[in-house]
């Protein structure tokens, strides 16, 4: 088909939709009475919507800052699938839809409130840490406007309530996680803390601490053998004289001693010391032999030659027991450098030892102030969130019943109607110009002619035909008129 009948056809057929106005208006107005009756039918949906903000944190972060960090589009979802759970929904549609037994009937309701619940982001703050708060929108769709508008607000509030025991339950468990983070350093630190004491109790004097004291010590005992070495010799020569003297007494006649067993068993005693060490047996015995003497002295402890030589004996007596405090002195003080030596010498050994059981306890020491200082931090963040000074929800719009319903779309109910009607109607002219082309007009045969169309003889008006062209215009306007009548009609009873 070429351009020249294309727009022959179109030509056409505009000009029979001029001549069958009627056929248009017929179309466009039962098309939208049509339209107001199917929006009085269908069922209607409301949308009811609550507007909350997220109130970011009452207390400045630098002072407390808060251990519920998480995404907060992940909240959402976690918060919308906590109130959407199972046992709220199950009172929310007994508290709203009645209550029943059936528990397919519940679980149907129960389903379709769930989805008719939708969330959506408006805005989300930002502060240097990330997303912190912001506003979004709870809608609830239902063919109630009052039964909506409680429902969202009924669900806004138990969003809130969960949000303040959601995050309340995460700040405690972050609490009690570091807790137990800090206990198991605690642990580990008084565990390695002692071994550490009890090492250093076991090794007090031995350990590198005690260095320089056993230094001071070994030096304070060697001088003092010194000194006693110097006083036990002067001791041992005065003891010496003094028994000499005993000796010349004792060989002298006449004299005292004679008749003293005792004292002359004390000179035999000196002479073999001068001669022999006091492990040989003839000293040994010669000790007994003045033990036994001493044993048999009346308890006064005096002799009958007492009297004569009594200085000299309490010199010898003295000077003895002076010189065994000396010997006995001298023996203690080598004891004590054998030990200070002792324990200087094993103080490379137990210092090695005490730096191996000393190894990470420093990083510990580190580790359990940071986790102590965690524990504090996290149990502020605890009492912010239990006290509500944290990040919250507040509503800031509470729903109420809506007027207009969001389904059906009347503008589209409306636009499909007037399409309908006009398929309706026009649609059998346009098939009919389709199928059978006809050339009726002066326009249409100058663009379908191949030769000029020279002159143009008009419609010869008869009483016939004057009388046809009036009944089809009464035709037409009657259509039309009743068109506009059923459009009317149903704009009334359906309004």
């Amino acid at each position: 088909m070429s351009s020249g009948s294309n727009a022959t056809i179109v030509l056409e057929v505009v000009d029979r939709l001029r001549k069958s106005w009627w056929t248009v208006v017929a179309g466009l107005c039962v098309g939208l009475a049509c339209s107001v009756a199917t929006l009085h039918y269908l069922p209607r949906t409301f949308k009811a919507s609550t507007l909350i903000f997220v109130a970011p944190q009452s207390v400045p972060q630098e002072f407390v800052r808060s251990t519920v960090t998480d995404d907060m589009s992940m909240r959402l979802q976690s918060l919308k699938e906590s109130v959407l759970s199972r046992p709220y929904l199950e009172q929310l549609a007994n508290d709203y839809l009645g209550h029943t037994d059936d528990p397919v009937k519940l679980e149907m309701r129960v389903n379709d409130i769930r989805s008719r619940v939708e969330v959506d982001v408006i805005g989300v703050a930002m502060s240097g840490s990330g997303k912190t708060g912001g506003t979004f929108r709870l809608s609830y769709y239902d063919s109630d406007s009052k039964r909506a508008a409680a429902m969202v607000n009924a669900l806004a509030d138990s969003y809130i309530a969960q949000n303040l025991s959601s995050r309340t339950a995460q700040a405690e468990g972050t609490t009690k996680t570091v807790e137990g983070l800090a206990g198991d350093v605690s642990a580990r630190l008084e565990a390695q803390q002692k071994l550490i004491t009890e090492f250093r109790r076991e090794h007090l004097y031995e350990i590198a601490d005690q260095q320089n004291s056993n230094v001071s010590q070994l030096q304070g005992r060697q001088q003092d053998l010194n000194t006693n070495a110097v006083a036990l010799a002067a001791a041992q020569d005065r003891l010496s004289s003094l028994k000499a003297q005993q000796s010349v007494l004792s060989h002298s006649p006449g004299t005292a001693l004679e008749a003293d067993p005792l004292t002359k068993a004390e000179g035999e005693l000196v002479n073999l010391r001068n001669r022999y060490t006091d492990t040989h047996p003839e000293v040994i015995a010669k000790r007994h032999e003045i033990e036994n003497l001493k044993a048999q002295m009346p308890a006064t402890g005096t002799t009958p030659g007492d009297a004569a030589v009594s200085p000299l004996q309490a010199g010898i007596r003295s000077a003895e027991r002076e010189v065994q405090r000396l010997q006995a002195d001298e023996l203690q003080i080598r004891k004590d450098i054998a030990e200070f030596k002792r324990r200087l010498e094993a103080t490379p050994k137990y210092e090695a030892q005490l730096q191996d059981l000393m190894k990470g306890y420093s990083v510990l020491v580190e580790q359990y102030n940071r986790r102590a200082g965690s524990v504090e931090e996290a149990r502020g963040a605890q009492k912010i969130e239990e006290t509500q000074k944290g990040e919250r929800f507040e509503v800031i719009e509470r729903a109420l019943p809506p007027a207009i319903p969001v389904r059906p779309v009347p503008m589209m109910i409306y636009a499909a109607g007037a399409i309908g009607g006009l398929v309706l109607f026009v649609g059998p002219l346009l098939v009919l110009a389709l199928l059978e082309p006809l050339i009726s007009s002066e326009t249409g045969l100058r663009e379908a002619a191949e030769v000029p169309v020279l002159v143009a003889i008009p419609r010869l008006m008869t009483d016939d035909l004057a009388r046809s062209l009036r009944a089809g215009l009464t035709r037409n306007i009657a259509a039309s008129a009743v068109s506009v009548v059923i459009l009317i009609i149903a704009s009334i009873m359906y309004r």
